[in-house]
């Protein structure tokens, strides 16, 4: 985790947007205390932010790795989110109370720049690919002369008049071949390789993204088959979210961090502490949005005749 204040805005346009992405994962809400708006952004990018019952403010920053006994940080060295400086060291339990980002208390931004940064590579190359596709068979041209008339014949092809050339150059005229034809085929594999990395990016913030390659047909257990693991990443996420809401719950503050009803809803206490509870909840969406099986039709053909069926 870095110790400089990261400056949202810093980044580049496609991080930027993920980021605003992800802030809609979890909504805050509270009566007793402020919100701050970019709480979910802080969290993110940092890897935690504290609430400090002393100062009644949230703070962010990072953990100092001085340890207790148990192996647990005691300070929490941190930015006051209303400045943006380094301006505090808290004890951890009884002067900040700390909500983590994810289970490994780490940011997500390393693993959000690796993913953009193949991404963009990914556009770089299908631009070149577009601008290879383009190319057609170019004329040699032998003297000035010969290429004057060519360029008068382009003009005239431009402006849907015939052409007329003299027959010297049809004996002169040379064509090069630089066209790519496996241009249009390199794209594909390309589209394939951009959706893949935004399938696993969503993934590992516990969202699944349906991709669309045709190349290839799919079963649903293959569609479906990375379910389980990106669910998992949710909790992960959501466990520590409602850990601090818990810590908050005991000082009297009442705090409310509720899951996107369009990308999940909210597990209960046994979803989250048995691991075959969890699993069930993965697939819990998925069934109930699957149609009816259609009974099997009555009547058929067991190859036998009327007569023995009676």
């Amino acid at each position: 985790m870095t110790k400089d204040y990261i400056d949202l805005f810093a980044l580049d346009f496609m991080k930027i947007r993920f980021f605003e992405k992800l802030n809609t994962l979890f909504q805050w809400k509270s009566d007793d205390i402020t919100i701050p708006r970019n709480l979910e952004t802080y969290l993110r990018l940092y890897g935690s932010i504290g609430y400090s019952p002393t100062m009644k403010k949230f703070v962010c920053g990072y953990v100092n790795m001085t340890l207790d006994d148990n192996g647990e940080p005691i300070e929490y060295l941190c930015w006051n989110l209303a400045t943006n400086k380094r301006s505090y060291n808290l004890k951890i339990g009884s002067e900040v109370i700390l909500c983590w980002n994810n289970s490994l208390h780490v940011s997500d931004l390393p693993i959000v720049n690796w993913y953009c940064d193949m991404m963009k590579e990914s556009d770089i190359s299908m631009k070149c690919q577009i601008i290879n596709s383009r190319l057609i068979p170019i004329v040699a041209a032998t003297d000035d002369r010969i290429k004057k008339q060519i360029e008068e014949m382009y003009k005239d092809i431009r402006a849907g008049l015939p052409c007329v050339i003299t027959t010297d150059m049809l004996q002169d005229l040379k064509t090069v071949e630089v066209m790519d034809n496996t241009a249009l085929d390199k794209m594909q594999y390309l589209v394939s390789f951009y959706e893949s990395l935004n399938k696993r990016l969503y993934g590992e913030f516990g969202l699944e993204v349906d991709t669309k390659d045709k190349r290839a047909q799919v079963n649903n257990e293959e569609l479906h088959g990375e379910k389980d693991l990106t669910t998992l990443n949710y909790l992960s996420y959501y466990m520590e979210r409602k850990a601090f809401i818990e810590q908050l719950a005991d000082i009297g503050l009442n705090v409310e961090c509720i899951p996107n009803p369009v990308f999940a809803t909210e597990p209960n206490d046994e979803e989250i502490e048995d691991p075959e509870a969890a699993r069930e909840l993965l697939n819990a969406q998925e069934e109930t949005n699957e149609p009816e099986q259609e009974e099997k039709k009555e009547g058929v053909d067991d190859g036998k005749s009327d007569e023995e069926n009676s």
